[in-house]
């Protein structure tokens, strides 16, 4: 029996459906487990900053304006800054250690989002690094949602609600996208 593969992360814009890929791959490559590296930063958002779990795990939460100390910014902005913060003090893969250093060494996980030079770090762990494009997806236009596009192994195109599909043909047709890269690690 071969050893699974590590990590499938999965980079792309905010809404380019980064999530429903990495629960698509989990499908596709059983046994694996989801990991949410941002989950620190979620925790302290709302802990600290009185925010829901609507707020701080869904893209309509994190697009919606707060109030914090006075200076008005989105959801997404706050953990935005929480993560370059840690970033900033802890080093640039903090939050991917922080989510995956306990991990049994046989355990398959999938992150649903690669930031900044985050791809690097799985790389170097013998992961994989899947962007994810979507027409209907642009850049945010914070720093911190970019990702390094040099660490990506595959780029899988999300474009079924783009072409007219209903949203159960376009999640089939990611999944067969997706399968096609599944494969090759069987």
């Amino acid at each position: 029996m071969s050893k699974p593969l590590p990590f499938a992360v999965f980079a792309g814009h905010p809404l380019a459906g980064k999530t429903t890929a990495a629960t698509l791959f989990a499908q596709l490559r059983t046994p694996s487990t989801l990991i949410d590296d941002a989950a620190p930063l979620r925790e302290i958002a709302m802990r600290n900053f009185g925010l829901t779990w609507q707020q701080v795990s869904t893209a309509e939460g994190k697009a919606q304006s707060v109030e914090v100390a006075g200076a008005t910014m989105t959801v997404r902005q706050i953990l935005g800054r929480l993560g370059k913060s840690l970033e900033n003090e802890l080093g640039e893969f903090i939050l991917p250690w922080m989510a995956t250093h306990r991990l049994p060494d046989d355990v398959a996980a999938l992150i649903a989002s690669a930031r900044r030079r985050n791809g690097a770090y799985y790389r170097q762990r013998g992961g994989i690094v899947i962007q994810i494009d979507n027409p209907l997806a642009g850049p945010s236009g914070n720093d911190f949602d970019l990702w390094d596009r040099t660490e990506v192994d595959f780029v899988v195109l999300n474009d079924g609600l783009a072409g007219g599909l209903s949203e159960d043909q376009a999640k089939d047709d990611l999944r067969r996208k997706l399968a096609t890269i599944a494969v090759l690690f069987d």
